[in-house]
């Protein structure tokens, strides 16, 4: 049988699950699942079967099974609680054993969500279900952001558990269930409300609602503690046990005055000698594991732990875990891998499936063989803030860090004020129709904007590198290289877009989603300008010039006055020709000067001269591409079918690939320089 661990190999001994080909009845406190799968061919990529504990949210344990050629499957496990809730993924959600229980599964592919229970546990199953997935159970509890007083709070919490307890009481009198699975269903109720009491409270806490005092309800603490009896174990248990946690870590008043000696068993003490003790104090063991990989703190706790953990459920999960850190600390390769390349870490190559990482694979790329230090805190937490007075020693030592990091944050806050604010502008100067109409362009254009920055931004790193060497005639010939090639790529796709994205449009969506060619027009402008703006960023990023903080401010002020002046007027097209103006006055015009006087430290003119140039050449190109479209296919439009509209597009790129490559080797000697530089490394590598 093969096993996976959720997130990180968590491992559980609980599960002792050996694959046999014939299931026996199951010996005292062991469990058997079996089952066959029915209609496999309806999905026949599905080749395992999934079953899944319960435990703290970050570290269930999961289990797969292969499907054998027969089509069944088979799990077995040692079980020390009088019942257990497990998941079969999928399929089943709540399945129910107890010790000793044999239980067979048939689960229909054409029905998976409601497989057949039959053997030991099936009546116990069948009612549990009635309640669960037939309409009766409401789960989650809803968080109230609008309460202002405890008093509006509880009257909340009980109008939703008097719901709950209507459905109940209709769930019972309908289906008559034994008094063992009332029981069971009473308890789930009461844990629910919990969960979400403490839930709230947490609520009110971290958004410092006034007039609702938290620890008002500590008495409520040990009402809850006695559902924890380790006689059952399902997820509302972990959930309930969770927030509880929670809630003793933010009504701890030396925990708010960063008492450095606080213990965790001080923050429990008020559950001490409660049936809730082990489920807290293994939540405070499995959150500095998991989420702090720390194993020294464990080591430190480990008498304690024998002390307050009894259950054999819990000690297992938490010892194995344990030991699972140990063996990443011992070898760290997989976790670092895992961070750098989430699911993908056995293919390097595979790194454009985490785009959000790609500012970090560029740090990486352009200090290798250099240390970098990354300082991750929060100001919640003590040992965090006890480490800022060792790292002020390390800021004497190079204050520009600092300085260059709170100047690139503010250029970052800037970006996102231009570009978050467009969609309410626009909302606000037009019909709430266009906004529809306006992101079902965008979302291509952005796409592929995306796309693009994902396959030319990989130069980033190597500016830097060039930039360190100090040669200035080459920094300044790759930059013209750099700028020749975005303009070509922005040429083509211009091109593109003004010809291909509206039949596509037509075809996807319909001939009323349509919008002007004006609108068209600007987005494509917008797309080029995005596109060519990046090789002056990168430059400026590698020279370290981020003192003119107001820049992005400024390119935000201007983007939103034009945007609401020009709305006014002439609505979508005029908030559109917002982010057009800011970005040629700051992008185009002071960007390039500081670069060029403070960076480069050459005469503004030749950013004058080789930019003009290249606007003229590209302009020329699309004018000449569409002379030659008109003639070659005067009629063709792409719209009457999606082959015809593949054809038109293998047309269109042809046509402008060919003109703007040779109108550009004939007249922008950036791209001369850029295809000489490929021929040397063909040449090269021969």
């Amino acid at each position: 049988m093969k096993r996976t661990l959720y997130p990180l190999l968590l491992l559980a001994l609980l599960l002792g699950c050996n694959m046999q080909q014939e299931p026996s009845k199951a010996t005292q406190g062991e469990v058997i699942i079996t089952g066959i799968i029915k209609n496999r061919d309806f999905y026949p990529h599905v080749n395992e079967i999934v079953l899944q504990l319960p435990f703290f949210r970050k570290g269930k344990v999961t289990y797969t099974t292969d499907i054998a050629e027969d089509n069944s499957f088979y799990f077995n496990f040692m079980l020390h609680a009088e019942m257990c809730e497990v998941s079969i993924k999928p399929y089943m959600e709540h399945l129910y054993v107890q010790p000793g229980d044999s239980i067979h599964l048939e689960i229909d592919f054409k029905d998976m969500l409601h497989p057949v229970v039959t053997g030991d546990g099936a009546e116990l199953n069948a009612q549990i279900t009635q309640f669960t997935q037939g309409g009766f159970y409401m789960q989650d509890y809803r968080i109230f952001p609008d309460f202002n007083t405890n008093e509006e709070l509880e009257e909340l919490l009980e109008k939703e558990h008097q719901e709950r307890i209507r459905r109940y009481e209709e769930y019972v009198q309908k289906h008559q269930p034994d008094e063992k699975v009332k029981q069971y269903i009473s308890e789930l109720l009461k844990a629910d409300y919990y969960t979400a009491l403490f839930n709230n409270l947490l609520y009110a806490k971290n958004y410092r609602i006034e007039g609702v005092d938290i620890h008002r309800y500590a008495h409520r603490l040990k009402e809850a503690a006695a559902l924890l009896d380790n006689q059952v174990i399902t997820d509302a248990h972990f959930r309930m046990s969770q927030e509880m946690y929670y809630y003793l870590h933010a009504t701890n008043e030396r925990l708010k005055a960063y008492d450095q000696s606080v213990t965790l068993e001080d923050i429990l003490s008020p559950l001490k000698d409660t049936p809730a003790m082990p489920y807290l104090y293994a939540q405070g063991l499995s959150s500095s594991l998991y989420d702090l990989n720390d194993t020294t703190y464990f080591n430190s706790q480990k008498e304690k732990f024998d002390l307050y953990i009894q259950s054999s459920y819990l000690r297992n999960s938490i010892l194995q875990m344990h030991q699972s850190k140990k063996g990443f600390q011992e070898n760290p390769k997989p976790v670092s891998d895992y961070i750098l390349h989430g699911r993908y870490q056995d293919q390097v190559k595979a790194q454009g499936f985490m785009p959000y990482m790609k500012p970090f694979y560029d740090l990486l790329e352009k200090y290798r063989g250099k240390m970098i230090y990354l300082d991750f805190w929060a100001p919640w937490c003590p040992p965090c803030l006890a480490e800022m007075e060792p790292l002020k020693e390390l800021r004497k030592k190079y204050p520009e860090i600092i300085k260059y990091t709170k100047q690139l944050f503010v250029h970052k806050i800037g970006i996102v004020a231009i570009f978050q604010t467009t969609p309410f502008l626009i909302y606000a100067f037009s019909a709430l129709q266009y906004v529809a109409y306006y992101g079902n362009y965008t979302t291509i254009t952005n796409n592929l904007q995306n796309l693009l920055g994902s396959f030319l931004g990989s130069t980033e790193a190597s500016v830097g590198n060039l930039i360190a060497e100090g040669d200035k005639n080459r920094i300044l010939k790759v930059y013209w290289e750099l700028v020749a090639i975005r303009f070509f790529v922005t040429t083509v796709f211009a091109f593109a877009l003004y010809n291909l994205l509206p039949p596509f449009i037509e075809l996807w969506l319909g001939k009323q989603y349509l919008m002007s060619e004006t609108i068209l027009l600007i987005l494509i402008i917008n797309f080029g300008m995005n596109i060519v703006r990046v090789v002056t960023d990168h430059y400026k990023n590698g020279f370290g010039i981020f003192y003119d903080v107001w820049a992005p401010f400024a390119e935000a002020i201007i983007s939103l006055s034009v945007a609401i002046v020009c709305g006014m007027k002439w609505g979508l097209e005029g908030v559109l020709m917002g982010n057009i103006v800011s970005t040629i006055v700051i992008v185009f015009g002071w960007k390039p000067y500081i670069l060029f006087k403070k960076g480069m430290q050459v005469s503004l003119w030749n950013y004058i001269g080789n930019f003009s140039r290249n606007i003229i050449v590209v302009c020329g190109c699309l004018y000449l591409s569409t002379v030659i479209k008109n003639i070659l296919v005067p009629n063709m439009q792409g719209n009457e079918s999606w082959l015809s509209w593949i054809l038109f597009s293998a047309i269109c790129v042809i046509i402008i690939g060919i003109v703007s490559l040779s109108v550009m080797l004939m007249f922008v000697p950036g791209m001369r320089a850029f295809i000489s530089r490929i021929n040397i490394v063909k040449s090269l590598r021969r």
